[in-house]
């Protein structure tokens, strides 16, 4: 079914002052984002806690959405306020494995969480601008326990192959920053082989500041415990037992403190209306 673009535009108001072409650093959100943040304000403003147990729901119906937009499990999807916090829980995992291959185009939220641990970060020229996957084979780059790079390039708009990535990454991790794609082209962690993936959810997926998320492999988050937890990070928080704990299996346990359900609830609007629009069309319109 082919996308009404004229009525999708009448969702954005701004497109009828402008030509907006800024959703590489921000874009315009749909009105049902606008609609889910109040939603959860009005409710918190009439019923105060009273509606916890349905907001929990809710997230995790969220939760849901996102993993299916990237190709994933719901427990491993966890909410972050943006993509550098979702590229540190990744690097606290898989940081002491060893150096990392980048790109010399990279955004510095991708590069600067392994310098920061003291790990090498090895960066493989780009070849008339674009990375190439062949110079991250093992027989040409430096040796190295994790990929990492930007679906999308900020700088200038070159979009890698994920799968030709996975399929070179011979062992190492692969970990991907996907802030310049999510909501505008298909991406399937397990067909391209990701074991790490994080998101900004303001740019074009348009869900506003603070609506991030972050992919786990859970073969990862059954091996590595993460660095951090908060009191909501365990089986049974409302035991409030402060002596011992059992983490939970899912990624949601790198989620500190109580849920930030407005954010939340504007990226489950804006990834339905991303998954409603059909990346798979928009990926060909823009072909």
């Amino acid at each position: 079914m082919s996308i009404p673009w004229d009525e999708v535009r009448k969702d954005f108001p701004a497109l009828a002052r402008r030509v907006y072409l800024n959703a590489a650093a921000t874009g315009l959100t749909p009105p049902t984002v606008r609609e889910a943040v109040d939603r959860f304000y009005r409710e918190l403003q009439e019923g105060g806690d009273v509606h916890w147990e349905d907001w929990m729901e809710r997230r995790e119906q969220v939760r849901a959405r996102v993993a299916t937009l990237i190709g994933a499990e719901a427990d491993e999807v966890a909410f972050v306020p943006n993509t550098s916090t979702g590229m540190n829980l990744v690097a606290d995992l898989v940081a002491a494995d060893g150096p990392v291959l980048t790109d010399d185009l990279e955004f510095p939220a991708v590069t600067l969480p392994w310098i920061h641990r003291g790990v090498t970060v090895h960066f493989v020229p780009a070849v008339e601008g674009i990375p190439r996957p062949e110079s991250f084979g093992t027989a040409s780059a430096p040796p190295a326990a994790t990929i990492a790079l930007s679906h999308v390039q900020f700088s200038n708009g070159c979009r890698q192959d994920l799968d030709a990535f996975g399929a070179v990454k011979d062992g190492r991790h692969l970990v991907v920053s996907v802030s310049q794609s999510a909501g505008a082209f298909p991406i399937d962690v397990r067909r391209s082989g990701v074991d790490g993936l994080a998101s900004a959810g303001h740019k074009w997926l348009g869900a506003g500041y603070g609506a991030g998320f972050v992919f786990i492999r859970s073969g990862l988050l059954r091996e590595r415990p993460p660095r951090t937890i908060g009191w909501m990070s365990v089986e049974n928080p409302f035991a409030f037992d402060n002596r011992e704990y059992t983490l939970v299996r899912a990624n949601r346990r790198t989620e500190l403190g109580c849920p930030a359900f407005p954010a939340i609830f504007a990226l489950g609007a804006a990834v339905d209306y991303a998954l409603a629009l059909g990346l798979e069309e928009i990926e060909a319109r823009v072909l």
